[in-house]
């Protein structure tokens, strides 16, 4: 206060029975107590060359991926140098031939979808604290207690990596955001999203079962960690959130969206002692140039109340293998999605718009739709409708409710149409996308 007259500060007092708890405590306190900005150094005087992006003083000029040269700021100087050092770090997790680099276009990437769609998926393990936890409670005192939670630890992230290889073959652009430990984001082009989701689960399971195995029985060897063996699941499992967005949609609300999506997934099929985990998916599309929460989506556009009893127009979470507790297969989802692309896509989108609005109109709607297709001169239309009826049928025998468009739950009324409609929002190839590609 006697040698910087007016610089505001925090002074905070805490304890903790350790050095690391106690600097975390700290730090909770300062913030709790005043939000400072940090200080931008270095400070600028009247006649410094400032950025043109951030208006702070700059510390070099220089060019950046091909841009023109520019005066930037020590922020802006170390995040460039931050990627630049990570430079090919993704590449070789998902171990891309050499020379091929993922692509920092959002345009780029939609274009390889022939449309303007992208989606931004974000994976995450489930049950991986109370995993981790409960290891750490059987390997208490043992001496070799970190090299064991380390193996694990890298077992999962391996797990991970290989997953994500197989999941991206076939992926002509895509844009990873985050690869560690159990999470995986990436952006790629609206039409891979859901088969790259699917092929990353079935790789995460069948690669957790054999990762695990080998660990499982060199715990079991030991006497001292044999009750560390017995906390190991047979299989890891994983929640995915899908955000389908226009490739100019802000790409940090699309990463929220899909993070929460993900998370709400993990709450439903999470792992507990009474039933096992299992993994699973959910979708949304955004079709509006700002997107709410999931929660408020969920609330205002995907579930309502009506007479009939409570609607809710997604059958989320999808899940894989055997569902548990009335969920429902992924399976079943791209099945009915296969057989919808041979209907009309305005009949299909209509539908959809009344089942946000009606319940009993939406199915009237539906009737009329298989009662013309079935009286049509055109052969492949005749069978297209009895694909979906069939697959629809398949649905309903999974629920209390009779074969139709919606499906009795105990938790309402459910409906598939609407994330099959969302799915084929963003397949529909625009003529002239790909033109000069």
């Amino acid at each position: 206060a006697e040698r910087a007259p007016g610089l505001r500060h925090a002074v905070v007092v805490a304890q903790h029975d350790n050095p690391a708890g106690l600097i975390g405590q700290l730090q909770r306190r300062l913030d709790e107590q005043v939000r400072l900005p940090w200080p931008a150094l270095p400070a600028a005087s009247p006649i410094s060359l400032r950025s043109a992006r951030t208006g702070l003083a700059a510390v070099e000029e220089t060019a950046f991926e091909g841009e023109p040269p520019e005066a930037v700021d020590l922020a802006t100087q170390r995040r460039r140098q931050q990627i630049t050092s990570g430079a090919g770090a993704l590449e070789q997790a998902f171990a891309l031939p050499e020379g091929h680099t993922f692509s920092r276009d959002s345009n780029a990437i939609a274009l390889s979808g022939r449309n303007t769609a992208v989606a931004m998926v974000h994976i995450d393990g489930m049950g991986f604290g109370q995993l981790f936890r409960r290891f750490d409670a059987a390997l208490q005192g043992h001496p070799q207690h970190v090299p064991w939670r380390k193996c694990l630890s890298e077992a999962v992230a391996a797990v991970v990596r290989t997953a994500a290889r197989r999941a991206i073959e076939g992926v002509v652009a895509a844009r990873p955001i985050v690869l560690g430990g159990d999470d995986l984001t990436i952006l790629l082009a609206g039409v891979h999203a859901l088969p790259f989701t699917v092929r990353f689960l079935e790789a995460f399971e069948d690669g957790s079962r054999a990762a695990l195995e080998p660990l499982r029985r060199a715990l079991r060897d030991d006497p001292g960690t044999a009750r560390a063996a017995q906390v190991l699941p047979e299989t890891l499992t994983a929640a995915a959130g899908i955000a389908f967005i226009h490739s100019h949609f802000p790409a940090v609300l699309a990463h929220d969206l899909a993070f929460e999506i993900c998370d709400w997934v993990k709450r439903h099929l999470r792992p507990s002692d009474e039933r096992p985990g299992c993994s699973g998916l959910a979708l949304h599309r955004v079709t509006a140039s700002h997107c709410a929460g999931w929660g408020e989506v969920l609330e205002r556009d995907l579930e309502r109340n009506e007479r009939e009893g409570r609607l809710r127009l997604t059958m989320a979470p999808y899940v894989l293998g055997e569902p548990p507790n009335g969920h429902f297969r992924i399976a079943a989802l791209t099945n009915l999605y296969e057989a919808s692309r041979k209907l009309p896509r305005g009949a299909w989108r209509e539908i959809a718009t009344l089942a946000a609005l009606s319940r009993r109109q939406a199915d009237l709607r539906f009737q009329r739709l298989v009662e013309i297709g079935r009286r049509s001169a055109d052969d492949d239309y005749r069978q297209a409708i009895e694909d979906v009826v069939t697959e629809l049928s398949d649905l309903s025998a999974k629920t209390d409710g009779p074969p139709g468009f919606w499906f009795a739950t105990a938790d309402g009324w459910m409906t598939p149409w609407v994330d099959v409609a969302a799915l084929r929002g963003v397949d529909r190839e625009i003529p002239g996308m790909t033109e000069g590609a």
